[in-house]
Order: structure tokens, then C-alpha cells, then sequence
């Protein structure tokens, strides 16, 4: 969450525009005068108008962009803080409660948005972004997370989103607040895409012909205004080395340390200035911010979300530290830039101090963050979208539809497995024997056999076991994964599970050929009901509690590929 000033508009209706072309909403952020930051109304306007528009079969996309120099410059903190000073601070707690619920309605939706970031994106306009589906910086482009210069710590779902950066850049620029421009965006993986602001007219009137919502499309047609800008060599992207060497520390201590070392080693502005934007920060923000992000990188949207929720109301509540209200004072009230940390160090704030940020609020008229029960996220699906249409000629989402939260998320997926291409280059299996053996309908001689389970200590070593088919995925596997997994993660002994398989393949695929024989037979919602569970179990190992990892030796196909999109872990 950024900065702003809280000065109202003229009218509160008019901080969100709405044009309408054809299959396309065009919503605009229209509070120019404070960088379009994201006030209360603003924030409740925009999830009412995105949940409207998911219900709404005529509308296909949403674009969303800010009027003026700005996407948006945040939340605006300026009025939460003024609701501390006034003894208010639970209606701090309902800015942030209804802004992580935009967050996550936006991570999960089922239809495309599009979000053209022409101008500053800090904070909560990350928040209102980064989560969708399509995010488009241009040359005016600067990204910001600016929080621990505030005495607050990257929110928004930064915790998953920034966890899942290349490397450790994710908490090089969480506890910095370092600036990134529209190149640096794209080269990390926060913009999916760079066009230039002049052709953003000609885009805009583009997508807004568009009448299907198909991903894959809409993309296309963006790429072609799309350019691939060059990343100079003053960047932070080209210092991922040091980055990686520095941040992968444990502490935020250590982290400073290894960039004093690095500083001794190598004259480089970048490393002094980095040192010293870790040194004005808040201490308590730079050490519960490193834990969160930390912490992102093994949880789903929505849990980084609930947990951020209990992280902000401590940090407006003040009961451990009271750096909020001060970072607010010093940056946007009195603006002396001279902010006034209290603990004052690293060093005096202890762990037990940190924990206590993680823990649920002992005030008997809080509540968790409760997100609303959202369908899951239809990207997987389109997957196979053309081979369910074929099998069944109905909608897609009638045969395999599923209401739970919280859900996978429609963003930032880093899928660390090998492509089609390179996978056939190093394996030694012909391409044809992977297909047929992807297709492969004999039974094993027991279906009880087809996953084997071994208990070591701590962890349960699940193997595929149909070595004769490349241990092609059957009916029955799935059910059984799905048993297993959900067991798993409600049984306090088992705190790591490892998925191998047995033989030459990790896994050839689906037992398509099965499915194939049912539509055979006119059967083909048996062939549905098999699609259903199989995402089902997608979708539980995507928002997994508990380390699970997946080992792809030699080869894997189809279904195994998209898999891995939903394991923590990957080990090729």
C-alpha cells in the first residue's frame, strides 16, 4: 500500500468512470489530483462493478487504467492513519478487509482483465493489477512497493506475488521499495506485457471488439502492439547475482551484512544505495515483511491474504509497534522524511515481537479476514477446453465446475518444469511409444497398485505405479491422489509429501484412450466426471497447505506438465 493524500473529489461517484464498448468495460481510476489512489469508495465501487460484470454474459473483458500521470499511487493510508489518531482504528480494518477482498475476487476471476499501468503503480495499484490476468507497463511506467518506508509491510497478496519473483527479487524489491520501470516489470514477470503509450489508443479500441473471452486470444492481440524494451545495465535485473547471493539470507541482519561484504568487494552505487534504503526503513517492517514473503512462498493467494489481514490490523492497531501513524507523519503529513522507528533497530526487535504480528488479534469483536466463496479459476479448464467442448458440446464450466475457496489464482504462475520441446530433446523415448503409452487403457493387474505409498519419518513418498502404461494417469489414480493428499494435510505427522514414479516415465499423460472409450460408447459425462476429478486434484495440491514435491525423472507429458503448475516443488 502506498501513499496519498486523502483529499476528497468533488463528487465520490465520479472516482470511477466506466465506458462501455461493445464486449469490453472500460473502468477508469479518476483521482488524478491525488495519483488516483485507492480511497475507500473507490475500492467498494470496484467490487461491486467486478462482481457485476463476472455475472454479466455480455461483458467479455475488463480493462482497468488510471487517469492522469498515475495507474494508481496506493491505498489511501493518509485517511487509515487519520482513523488511528482518532481512536478509529477498526475502520482501518474495513479499508483493508474490503481492498484484500477486491484483491482476491481479482485473483480469481473468471474473466479476463486487462490492466494498463501508463504511469505509477505503487502499493494497492499493485493489488488491483498484478492479480489479473493481463498487466501492461509502457515506457511512463514506475512500480513501487514502498511499505517498509511507511512502517507497514508489502500487502495486497505481495506476499504471493512477490514470493514468486525469479530468484530472491521478490524480496529485494519488498524490503527496499526499489523503483522499477516498465522494462524491469516485464523482464520479472509482474507485466506480462510492454507497449508503447502511444499505441495504447489503438489497443484499447482492439480489445474492445473482442467477443470471446478466451486468454490465449486476448493476449494475441495485445502482442501485436506489443515491444520487447531493453533492460539497462544500471538496472537491478542485472544484478540478480548479488540479489540472490544477499536476500536468500535467513535474516534481515544477515542480508545487510552480505551487501556490506558485497560493497567491500565491489564499488557499485547500486549496493551502497540498496544498503541504505534497508537502513531507513522500519525495522519491525523490514523484519515482518522478510517472514511474510517468505512465508508466500509456500501458501496460496487467499491464505496470503487472510494472513496479511491479521499482519495490518496489529500494524494500525499499534499494539506491538506504533511506526505506522509515524511513517505516515514523517512521509505524508509533516513531510520531514525523518521518521522517528520505535524499536529503533534491528537488533531490538526480537522474534517474539515478530511472531506476534502472525498471531489472531485478542479483541473479542475482530474476525479473520472470511473471502467470499469463489468458482475455480477456469484457466486450467480452457487447458483443455477444445477436447472437453468435443467430448461433451457443452459449456466447458456445466462439465467440470467447482465452488470452493480459496481459489487458485488467475496470475503469476512459475511453473519450474521442463518445456515440450525440451524435454523431447533429452529424452531418449520416442515420441510416438509417449503417445501411445499416453493413451494406454490396460489395467494393472490390482487397481490397488497404482499408488504405492512408503512412510519415512516425517514425509510419505507417493509412487505412480503403472509402469507398463508410463504410469499414465487412470480414473482411479486420481481418486486416489485425491484421498491421499487431503489426508495428508489434515494429519499433524506428515509435514512433507514427495509424488515420484516407478519406471523409465514420471507420467506419459491422462488415460485419454479411456475417455475415448466412453464417448465411444455414448458415455461421454463419464468422460466429464473424470476431467472433474482430475482438476479437483489441480486444484488442492495449487492451494496446499504442507511442502509437496514433485520428482520428473526421466520424462513427463501432458497431464504431468500441467500438474507441476501445482506443486511448490520440482525437481527435474
Amino acid at each position: 500500500m502506498a501513499s496519498s493524500a486523502s483529499i476528497p473529489p468533488s463528487n465520490e461517484e465520479d472516482q470511477v468512470l466506466v465506458e462501455e464498448k461493445s464486449f469490453a468495460r472500460i473502468l477508469v481510476l479518476n483521482r488524478p489530483k491525488q495519483l488516483n489512489a485507492a480511497s475507500f469508495y473507490m475500492i467498494s465501487r470496484l467490487l461491486e462493478l467486478f462482481v457485476a460484470y463476472e455475472k454479466d454474459s455480455a461483458v467479455k473483458l475488463i480493462i482497468l487504467k488510471g487517469k492522469g500521470r498515475a495507474f494508481c499511487a496506493g491505498g489511501d493510508v493518509a485517511a487509515v492513519a487519520h482513523n488511528i489518531k482518532e481512536d478509529k482504528w477498526k475502520l482501518g480494518a474495513e479499508f483493508f478487509r474490503k481492498e484484500f477482498t477486491l484483491n482476491y475476487v481479482m485473483a480469481t476471476y473468471s474473466k479476463p482483465q486487462v490492466s494498463i499501468l501508463n504511469g505509477i503503480v505503487m502499493g494497492g495499484g499493485a493489488g488491483c493489477s498484478v492479480h489479473g490476468r493481463f498487466r501492461i507497463a509502457t515506457e511512463n511506467t514506475v512500480f513501487a512497493m514502498p511499505e517498509t518506508a511507511l512502517g507497514l509491510f508489502p500487502d495486497i497478496g505481495a506476499s504471493y506475488f512477490l514470493s514468486r519473483l525469479t530468484g530472491f527479487f521478490g524480496e529485494y524489491v519488498g524490503l527496499t521499495g526499489a523503483r522499477l520501470n516498465g522494462a524491469e516489470m516485464l523482464a520479472c514477470g509482474l507485466a506480462t506485457h510492454y507497449v508503447p503509450a502511444a499505441r495504447l489508443p489503438s489497443l484499447e479500441a482492439a480489445l474492445s471488439k473482442v467477443p470471446y473471452t478466451d486468454p490465449a486470444s486476448i493476449s494475441a492481440i495485445i502482442e501485436e502492439y506489443s515491444e520487447f524494451p531493453t533492460i539497462t545495465e544500471q538496472s537491478a535485473y542485472k544484478r540478480l547475482d548479488i540479489i540472490n547471493r544477499c536476500f536468500s539470507r535467513r535474516t534481515v541482519e544477515e542480508i545487510v551484512s552480505a551487501l556490506e561484504r558485497e560493497a567491500t568487494n565491489v564499488k557499485d552505487g547500486w549496493i551502497s544505495a540498496t544498503i541504505h534504503s534497508l537502513k531507513k526503513a522500519s525495522p519491525t517492517s523490514l523484519k515482518i515483511s522478510l517472514r511474510s514473503i517468505r512465508e508466500g512462498r509456500l501458501q496460496g493467494v487467499g491464505h496470503c491474504l487472510t494472513r496479511e489481514y491479521r499482519m495490518a490490523c496489529h500494524v494500525i492497531r499499534g499494539d506491538v509497534s506504533k511506526d505506522f501513524v509515524e511513517g505516515c507523519r514523517a512521509l505524508l503529513l509533516d513531510k520531514d522524511k525523518n521518521p522517528k522507528w520505535e524499536p529503533s533497530t534491528l537488533e531490538l526487535v526480537s522474534d517474539e515481537m515478530v511472531e506476534q504480528y502472525f498471531t489472531k488479534l485478542d479483541d473479542e469483536d475482530w474476525e479473520e479476514l472470511k473471502l467470499p466463496t469463489r468458482p475455480v479459476y477456469m484457466l486450467v479448464i480452457r487447458a483443455h477446453e477444445a477436447f472437453s467442448s468435443a467430448i461433451s458440446g457443452v459449456d466447458t464450466a456445466v462439465c467440470v465446475f467447482l465452488s470452493i475457496a480459496p481459489s487458485t489464482p488467475s496470475s503469476l504462475c512459475r511453473t519450474p518444469c521442463l518445456s515440450f520441446l525440451e524435454s523431447r530433446q533429452r529424452s531418449s523415448i520416442p515420441l510416438e511409444e509417449l503417445i501411445m503409452a499416453s493413451a494406454a487403457s490396460l489395467p494393472p493387474r490390482n487397481e490397488e497398485d497404482q499408488v504405492l505409498v512408503e512412510e519415512k519419518s516425517f514425509a510419505r513418498i507417493v509412487v505412480l505405479n503403472r509402469p507398463e502404461q508410463m504410469n499414465a494417469v487412470s480414473f482411479y489414480m486420481i481418486s486416489q491422489l485425491l484421498e491421499l493428499f487431503t489426508s495428508y494435510e489434515k494429519d499433524s505427522a506428515v509435514k512433507l509429501t514427495i509424488i515420484k514414479g516407478k519406471g523409465r516415465v514420471f507420467c506419459a499423460g491422462a488415460d485419454v484412450a479411456a475417455v475415448a472409450h466412453n464417448i465411444k460408447q455414448g458415455e461421454w459425462k463419464l468422460g466429464a466426471e473424470f476431467f472433474w476429478k482430475q482438476f479437483a486434484l489441480h486444484y488442492l495440491m495449487a492451494t496446499y497447505s504442507k511442502p509437496h514435491v514433485v520428482l520428473v525423472h526421466p520424462f513427463s507429458l501432458g497431464w504431468a506438465l500441467l500438474n507441476t503448475h501445482s506443486y511448490q516443488y520440482c525437481v527435474l
